[in-house]
């Protein structure tokens, strides 16, 4: 509507073309439309009254696409207001689906770098695996959450025997590649006690 209403603005109707369409020139200023009111509860005013909420509110590129031949305007109406409904019903939809998408990713992301996690580390790095994996990491990071607070003074291995499958994973990994580092074995181990201390 704001485009056609803008197009009123700076344009005029001249005249009817060969082809029997209406032409439009250039204002050399822009002006406010003036559309004349139609009472539509006369028979004769009906069809204009029908016609001009058509061609304002409704986008159009060619002005005969506008009513099929031999419908009445009152039905062209309806038809376009029903299709414009439709229209925004299904883009609603779509943002609503849009909107419901990316919560839901921003929540894996915001997981995965609460968890430390890469791309190569994920199990299964599947698509349908995401909502599944966003429970796990969220109940992983609780988890580790809740051990820090309520368990205190817990040894390495008081420790490593709480973890969950994950965690115990996700240790066992970094254990296993500090320890294949040279002269980390000692390291490792104060590192470890002091981080989980």
């Amino acid at each position: 509507m704001y485009l056609f209403m803008n197009l009123l603005l700076i344009t005029k109707f001249d005249i009817i073309g060969d082809n029997g369409e209406r032409e439009y020139k250039l204002r050399s200023k822009p002006v406010l439309p003036n559309n004349r009111k139609f009472n539509p509860m006369q028979e004769a005013e009906r069809d204009d009254f029908y016609y001009s909420l058509i061609i304002l509110f409704v986008p159009f590129r060619n002005e005969s696409t506008l009513v099929m031949e031999g419908e009445p305007m009152e039905e062209a109406f309806r038809r376009h207001r029903e299709a414009s409904i439709r229209g925004t019903e299904n883009h609603f939809n779509k943002l609503q689906k849009l909107l419901e998408a990316e919560h839901n990713s921003n929540k894996i992301v915001d997981a995965r770098n609460i968890a430390g996690f890469t791309e190569k580390e994920l199990p299964d790095n599947k698509e349908d695996d995401e909502p599944q994996l966003l429970g796990e990491i969220m109940e992983a990071v609780a988890d580790i959450a809740d051990m820090h607070i309520n368990v205190p003074n817990l040894t390495l291995e008081q420790r490593d025997a709480m973890l969950n499958v994950d965690q115990k994973r996700i240790f066992d990994k970094i254990k296993s590649y500090l320890i294949s580092q040279k002269n980390v074995k000692t390291y490792l181990r104060i590192s470890l006690q002091d981080y989980l201390d």
